[in-house]
């Protein structure tokens, strides 16, 4: 019995993972969220869409709906910050975010923690861990 319960569970997280998965990258460096968008279209088979800008990425998330947001803190017009806090107070707030930057103080962690940011991925970035620290939020 155990072992069909498990053989059904194994299945189900296949089933899953089969999912497209939403992901919106939010970063200015046109090279780094062409990468990311590589790496999960490959492995996650994810929709990704790529905006330049924190206005950009408000309106995407008015729009649409997301499984994985993926942000730089540092962003023209507005911020990493101000996108977690509008996320967070939207009704899409249980949307996880990862912060990627290369600036990860204590005050950093802290203030975005608060915000309600779910990982951070320190730049320069391995893919490999980016991808792990993303499937385990998409999949949770």
């Amino acid at each position: 019995m155990e072992a069909a319960v498990l053989g059904q569970q194994t299945k189900h997280s296949s089933e899953m993972e089969n999912i497209t998965k939403r992901v919106l990258i939010c970063d200015s460096d046109f090279m780094v969220a062409n990468l990311i968008d590589q790496v999960f279209t490959k492995e996650f088979k994810a929709f990704c869409t790529i905006v330049e800008d924190g206005n950009e990425a408000v309106k995407e998330i008015e729009g649409n709906s997301y499984d994985l947001i993926i942000t730089d803190l540092y962003l023209p017009y507005k911020s990493g910050y101000d996108i977690i806090q509008f996320l967070k107070e939207s009704r899409k707030s249980s949307t996880p975010i990862i912060i990627l930057t290369s600036t990860l103080t204590d005050d950093v962690i802290t203030n975005a923690c608060l915000l309600g940011a779910d990982d951070f991925v320190r730049k320069p970035f391995n893919t490999l861990e980016l991808f792990m620290r993303s499937r385990k939020l998409i999949m949770r």
